[in-house]
């Protein structure tokens, strides 16, 4: 589903028909988010606009194609792509069916291969209770107990320190005969969609729901900004979904073609709520019509307050320099930080967990600001286009020390001036060709070696800021919390082609 598509032929319509001025006054007028988005709804359906989303359909001749090629990659050693299939063959098969119990099968032997003894245990489990096919039954029960003595062993110390892989081709959770087919939306206001559904499937009932916002939006201009009572104490808890709904939307400094476009977002996310599934079964009309001022609250929280999660990746020759993004999610904690073009404390997320700490990585004095950075480094990109960046998706003019005082790129960057000498030769020793190669190479055992020496030099250096051995430092200390957050083995970020036709 393509709603930047879907947009734009809504905008031809608009003009063919000489509509553009009155939706867009209509718009500007209204002061409430229900109101927006309930006015962009009556557009798309006045027009029979919404678009119909593409159904997985259970389908056991698709799964068992998908089972066969799963079974070819895993054949070819090319597991992670066998992983992929095996999970499709999952989506598409019947609940019950012996498809379902063979792609279990299937699948835990990629996960024997990958030594992931516990989430293989898990499908051996579930086909047990589905009871064993006699031809797979002394296999399955040969790799439970092989899952179970490796499991018995004492870890490497290596092994301790390596995160367990959590990725998007998991595929957890208990089967549920109520959904026999899955929505998948290509949008991603998705997460404003799933901050919708956590929020009320958190409460008793909409009304509680509606109850926090209304808490929430009375303290917005308090010093109880996102606090919720417990008890008599206002408390800022970031496990709450009032920490979330009091994130800034920008709705006064958008553009009205802005604000009809994650309008029609909204509707979109609204019309399948409402035909597609049971979330909004029985809601009387203002709860439905909440609902839409929710979804678009949040559409435009998601580009300016959440987080993204990413990890390293190898290239063929092994070097660990590719980022990967994961996904993105709720911090809001987080989202307190203001920007700097040169920030004091980086983002810490260990793989595979999805819990975020702030490191330090210049020296932060009792009563100073943390900083964060919201994407644009002064070593990266000059003052004008980080600028621009920033005031276009975050809607402010940043007056860090980097963009008062011009700061250089990193290509631009002198060496400190009046560093004494045995400052420069210990960062010159530290940070050796062979140690960066190492570094590179995701070696932890230099990563443990370099982070304290890092600190130290780095606390000295900041007093001769901006300059090159600074930079060098700091992109050395991220290194390191890149080794001890974890990787992404080679060959895993493949993704294979499929389609739900």
């Amino acid at each position: 589903m393509d709603i930047d598509l879907l947009y734009a032929e809504v905008m031809q319509k608009l003009i063919l028909e000489n509509k553009i001025a009155r939706v867009s006054q209509k718009l500007i007028s209204s002061t409430k988010n229900d109101d927006r988005v309930q006015q962009v709804y009556d557009v798309l359906k006045g027009s029979k606009m919404f678009p119909k989303p593409m159904i997985v359909q259970k389908c056991a001749v698709k799964s068992t194609v998908y089972r066969n090629l799963g079974n070819k990659n895993f054949q070819n050693h090319n597991d992670y792509e066998a992983w992929q299939y095996y999970n499709l063959a999952l989506l598409h098969a019947p609940v019950d069916s012996v498809d379902y119990i063979f792609a279990l099968a299937n699948r835990s032997a990629v996960f024997f291969d990958l030594k992931k003894y516990e989430e293989c245990l898990n499908d051996i489990e579930q086909v047990s209770n589905m009871g064993y096919p006699e031809r797979l039954k002394d296999k399955l029960l040969k790799r439970e107990s092989s899952c179970k003595e490796a499991l018995s062993k004492p870890l490497l110390i290596d092994e301790k320190n390596t995160d367990a892989i959590e990725t998007m081709y998991s595929m957890k959770g208990s089967r549920n005969p109520s959904y026999s087919n899955s929505i998948e939306i290509y949008e991603i206001g998705t997460l404003a969609l799933r901050t919708v559904i956590k929020a009320r499937c958190e409460q008793p009932d909409w009304q509680s729901l509606f109850n926090i916002i209304s808490e929430v939006e009375a303290n917005l201009n308090t010093e109880y900004r996102g606090c919720t009572r417990v008890d008599d104490k206002w408390v800022y808890d970031s496990q709450s979904y009032a920490t979330i709904h009091a994130l800034v939307s920008n709705i006064e400094k958008r553009s009205v073609s802005d604000i009809f476009r994650k309008g029609v977002t909204a509707a979109v996310f609204l019309h399948i709520l409402m035909k597609e599934t049971e979330f909004l079964k029985d809601a009387k009309t203002g709860i439905v019509k909440r609902v839409g001022g929710l979804l678009l609250h949040h559409i435009m929280t998601v580009p300016t307050n959440m987080h993204g999660i990413s990890v390293n990746t190898p290239t063929s020759e092994g070097k660990y320099v590719n980022d990967m993004s994961l996904g993105s999610a709720a911090y809001a904690f987080f989202s307190l930080l203001n920007h700097s073009c040169s920030p004091n404390v980086t983002r810490f997320s260990r793989f595979g967990t999805g819990n975020m700490k702030l490191i330090a990585i210049r020296p932060i004095k009792k009563g100073m600001q943390l900083f964060d950075n919201y994407g644009v480094h002064h070593a990266t990109q000059d003052r004008e286009s980080r600028q621009s960046t920033l005031n276009f998706q975050y809607k402010f003019v940043c007056t860090c020390e980097a963009c008062v005082d011009n700061w250089p790129t990193y290509h631009n960057l002198g060496a400190a001036k009046n560093l004494p000498k045995l400052i420069a030769e210990k960062k010159k020793k530290i940070l050796s060709p062979n140690a960066i190669e190492k570094l590179e190479r995701g070696c932890k055992d230099i990563a443990m070696a370099l982070y304290k020496p890092l600190c130290e030099l780095i606390t000295v250096l900041d007093n001769y800021a901006p300059c090159v051995e600074l930079a060098d430092c700091q992109e050395s200390l991220k290194q390191c919390l890149g080794i001890y957050e974890g990787f992404l083995p080679f060959g895993f970020t493949k993704v294979i082609d499929w389609d739900v036709s």
